[in-house]
């Protein structure tokens, strides 16, 4: 009888979650200004999910957010940063941090933000071809995605810190 009440438990906050991410998605796509800012708070809902039910919660969570926002955000490019980026993130920060060992967290987190830019770099090069013209502009890019993907990192982790803090009686 436990056993059916904890998984009945875990799939209401799965898809309470899930509810949460696509309407702060929804919100990214409608309001211009914070479109960052509010994709990179819906990720924190899948560290939410890592901290509750483990890597099979929050895996649900992304893939379900990811195929609810392709179908139904009036703004696409929400719902791809989301899938590329902002919600693939945190499972992947989550087996780095591991390790507990900074230096090696940092390194395989720049190289992980190296593998991004450089798909992201020559798929828009593929769209763009004047981008690749351009002779210094790719290492400025370069390290200003390496240095936002580091804030962003930095900022994700006080974030859920504080999450958990406040609400941890809701996580246990």
């Amino acid at each position: 009888m436990f056993d059916i009440k904890s998984r009945t438990k875990n799939v209401a906050f799965t898809g309470i979650c899930t509810a949460l991410s696509v309407v702060l998605l929804y919100l990214a796509s409608v309001l211009p200004s914070a479109k960052i800012a509010v994709c990179a708070v819906a990720s924190a809902v899948v560290c939410l999910m890592m901290v509750k039910s483990g890597l099979r919660g929050s895996l649900s969570v992304y893939f379900a957010v990811s195929l609810v926002s392709l179908v139904m955000l009036p703004d696409k490019t929400v719902a791809a940063a989301y899938l590329l980026l902002f919600g693939i993130y945190p499972v992947i920060k989550s087996f780095i941090e591991r390790r507990n060992h900074l230096v090696a967290e940092w390194i395989l987190k720049i190289i992980m933000f190296c593998i991004y830019f450089a798909i992201v770099y020559f798929g828009a090069s593929l769209v763009f071809p004047q981008l690749a013209d351009a002779e210094y502009s790719a290492w400025f890019l370069f390290i200003g995605v390496v240095a936002v993907l580091t804030v962003y990192d930095v900022a994700l982790s006080l974030l859920v810190t504080e999450l958990i803090r406040r609400f941890s009686g809701l996580l246990s």
